[in-house]
């Protein structure tokens, strides 16, 4: 499935096909009152977690056998100026695999949608369903 990464980002740069699935969103956005320029921010910050992920998914799938990720590797001293990170090293690997695509990108749009109506009518509202 490796040639999905490689689809997605051709579609995202070239021809009209790669603009439905973006109309459907910024349009989605706008209904639930973004400016445009919220809308189409929003497509992109969303997309680029999307793309992203895909990515990364990608690179572990094509990674050496015995390659171990940054976590098992890092030397423990070398976190001394980032204390919230080495507190959480030993549960990186727990974290990382609970990482969800959907719901982030879920608090994500609804973060968005809340600050649009507090910029337009100065009170948040609940998210929608973008």
């Amino acid at each position: 499935m490796d040639w999905v990464v490689d689809i997605l980002r051709a579609g995202t740069h070239i021809g009209l096909p790669a603009l439905v699935l973006a109309d459907r969103f910024i349009a989605a956005a706008l209904e639930a009152g973004a400016s445009p320029q919220q809308a189409l921010d929003t497509w992109r910050s969303c997309w680029y977690l999307v793309a992203s992920e895909l990515q990364w998914q990608r690179r572990l799938a094509l990674r050496a056998a015995d390659e171990v990720s940054w976590y098992a590797r890092i030397d423990q001293g070398a976190l001394e100026h980032v204390p919230t990170v080495a507190g959480l090293i030993d549960d990186w690997p727990s974290l990382s695999a609970g990482f969800d695509l959907h719901a982030a990108v879920a608090a994500q749009v609804d973060g968005a949608i809340k600050s649009w109506n507090v910029s337009t009518n100065g009170t948040a509202n609940s998210a929608s369903t973008l």
